[in-house]
C-alpha cells in the first residue's frame, strides 16, 4: 500500500516542438536534484525561503521540530524543491519522501489517512535500514490511533487487504489491530471513539 520508490526517469530528449516541451515538463513529475531543466528563480520570486528553511533545519537542535508548508499552484515546483532540500540535508537527516496523491485519492485525502501513511512510510524506511522503531515511540503512536479512529475509504481498503492476506509491509501494531467495525456513516466519514466498554460513535 505504501510505495516509497521514486518514479524511474525516462530518457530526456531535446525538445524540437511545442509537444516535446510539454512532454519534457510534466507538472506531475518532480525533477531530480541534478536535472538540467531546474532553474533557480528565487531572485525573481523575491524570497529565499528554501535557503532559510535549510539553515533552520541545519542549525536547530535535534529535539526541536520544524514544521513547514509549501503552497502554490500545480506544477510550480514544490515537490522538486523539497527533493532538492532533502538531498542537501541527507547527511544530517534521514529523509522520508511520500507522494500523498499517489498513495491516496487526491480528491479525498483525510487527515487520518495521511497520518497513517506517514507512520507506515517512516516505519518502512527504518526497517529497511535495520533500525527498529523505539518501543516508546511505537507505544505513543499506537495509543493515538487507539484513542481516536476515523474510518475512511482508504483505511477500509487498507484493512480489507490485510484481512484478505495481502502482504502488508509494516510492523506497526495499530495497523494489524485497527478496528473496522461499521459505525454511523456521515457522508462517507464517521468518527468513532473507544470507550472502556467498546467503540461508540460520536456526532
Amino acid at each position: 500500500m505504501v510505495n516509497l520508490v521514486r518514479r524511474p526517469a525516462s530518457p530526456l530528449a531535446h525538445a524540437k516542438t511545442l509537444r516535446d516541451v510539454v512532454r519534457n515538463c510534466d507538472p506531475d513529475v518532480p525533477l531530480p536534484n541534478d536535472d538540467p531543466r531546474w532553474q533557480d528563480f528565487s531572485l525573481a520570486r523575491g524570497d529565499q525561503s528554501m535557503a532559510a528553511l535549510e539553515k533552520e533545519l541545519s542549525w536547530r537542535p535535534h529535539d526541536r521540530f520544524v514544521h513547514a508548508t509549501f503552497v502554490s499552484h500545480r506544477g510550480a515546483g514544490k515537490s522538486t524543491e523539497i527533493l532538492r532540500l532533502t538531498e542537501r540535508l541527507s547527511e544530517v537527516y534521514e529523509p522520508v519522501y511520500l507522494e500523498a496523491t499517489v498513495e491516496m485519492d487526491p480528491f479525498r485525502i483525510e487527515t487520518e489517512d495521511l497520518l497513517l501513511n506517514m507512520a507506515l512510510a517512516v516505519e518502512q524506511k527504518m526497517r529497511a535500514r535495520g533500525t527498529p522503531m523505539p518501543a516508546e515511540l511505537l507505544e505513543r503512536v499506537t495509543g493515538w490511533f487507539d484513542e481516536v479512529v476515523r474510518t475512511t475509504k482508504w483505511a477500509q481498503n487498507f484493512n480489507a487487504e490485510a484481512a484478505a492476506g495481502v502482504e502488508i509491509k509494516a510492523e506497526l501494531p495499530f495497523v494489524r489491530t485497527k478496528d473496522t467495525t461499521p459505525s454511523t456513516d456521515m457522508g462517507g466519514i464517521s468518527w468513532r471513539r473507544r470507550s472502556p466498554s467498546g467503540w461508540i460513535s460520536t456526532p
